[in-house]
């Protein structure tokens, strides 16, 4: 637990420093499915620059969801969804398009 903290404080940091999302970029987060699914309804409402490219059934009871980032969704968008997942004890991971 302590690594994920300290590994998703790294990317955080690194995240502020760009004022947009590269075109392409994707977040995905995993974990048991109904925090998951409960996890994107909170958080597409909250941030129109988010929109699911797809969910994956990794397991029995557990899944992952791929956002893309794109329009106006900026790297503070991706920093507080960021935060918000390690918050409800989901796994986070970026993949920058550009």
């Amino acid at each position: 637990m302590h690594f994920r903290a300290r590994a998703a404080a790294i990317c955080i940091l690194a995240l502020a420093g760009c004022t947009q999302s590269s075109p392409g970029s994707s977040l995905s987060v995993s974990g048991p499915s109904a925090e998951v699914e409960r996890f994107v309804r909170t958080q597409v409402e909250r941030r129109p620059g988010l929109s699911v490219a797809g969910t994956q059934q990794t397991a029995p009871g557990e899944s992952r969801v791929t956002f893309t980032v794109a329009g106006p969704a900026t790297s503070e968008d991706v920093a507080e969804v960021s935060k918000a997942a390690i918050a409800a004890r989901l796994s986070v991971s970026f993949t920058s398009g550009g």
